[in-house]
């Protein structure tokens, strides 16, 4: 294939695929892995073998394209970069992006050098660790477009992507449970307190926590909007790392909070 794109830093699979289709003049990647003879749906749930091809075809590294992948690895898990995740803390029916990294992305290279970030696939990672911005959730995909098909699009919603990077205020006191989850399923490891946990459990007890310690016991978070799940999951996450003895504490003021006659998490 004389047209490819080189994978950057941390981008997803499907991204680099949805990138390369566009790259060779297709308006739907679907469409370009079936010319290529390549199963998108496969390519889409991290089949090896489909990946391998496109590997080959694209004279891109194999390894790098299957650590990127979403795979399927027991009902409910998936490994993304050895990281196991499952379907309440992987994000597959949503596109969301932080619209000043996109925007950055094509002031430096264009339309092609937007691309997606691993960490944005997690659900607990809901304020960009870089910029401090919200994450954007762009409206679904109407058919024949594929949800999975990241760069067209954005394509198709970048004047709504341009207009939130103007609009989106940083906020302060978030990034550190982001900075983490960035870190881990990009290969670089978690926070030495952190890491006992696997990614998945890591999230969902900072935010199960969390809720509890800045909003009481009877709160459910189904109740509390986006802005203030994140402060309740950073909240969490800073008793975690801050150690065994933090984390006592916080199971106390929890055990406290708590109306049951038998408390506990």
């Amino acid at each position: 294939m004389k047209l490819t794109v080189s994978p950057r830093e941390g981008e997803t699979t499907l991204s680099v695929v949805s990138r390369l289709a566009r790259r060779n003049g297709a308006s739907f990647v679907q469409d370009f892995c079936a010319d290529m003879g390549v199963s998108w749906r496969d390519a889409a749930n991290g089949e090896a073998g489909e990946i391998h091809r496109l590997a080959d075809l694209a004279g891109l590294d194999v390894d790098g394209l299957a650590a990127h992948s979403v795979v399927r690895v027991a009902h409910p898990g998936y490994r993304v970069n050895k990281q196991y995740l499952t379907s309440k803390t992987l994000v597959r029916r949503e596109l969301r992006v932080c619209p000043r990294c996109l925007c950055e992305d094509d002031r430096q290279g264009g339309a092609l050098a937007r691309h997606g970030r691993l960490e944005w696939l997690v659900a607990t990672y809901r304020t960009c660790h870089i910029h401090q911005v919200p994450m954007l959730t762009l409206p679904d995909a109407d058919y024949p477009r594929c949800r999975h098909d990241f760069s067209q699009r954005v394509r198709d919603h970048w004047r709504c992507i341009s207009r939130a990077e103007r609009e989106l205020v940083p906020s302060s006191g978030l990034g550190d449970l982001e900075t983490d989850i960035a870190s881990r399923i990009r290969g670089l490891g978690g926070h030495d307190h952190a890491r006992f946990l696997d990614l998945d459990l890591m999230c969902r007890l900072s935010e199960d926590l969390g809720v509890v310690l800045r909003f009481g016991a009877s709160t459910y978070p189904s109740k509390l909007n986006r802005t203030e799940l994140a402060r309740a999951a950073e909240a969490g996450f800073q008793a975690i790392a801050g150690g065994p003895d933090a984390l006592t504490v916080a199971f106390g003021e929890m055990k406290v909070a708590s109306s049951s006659p038998t408390p506990g998490f």
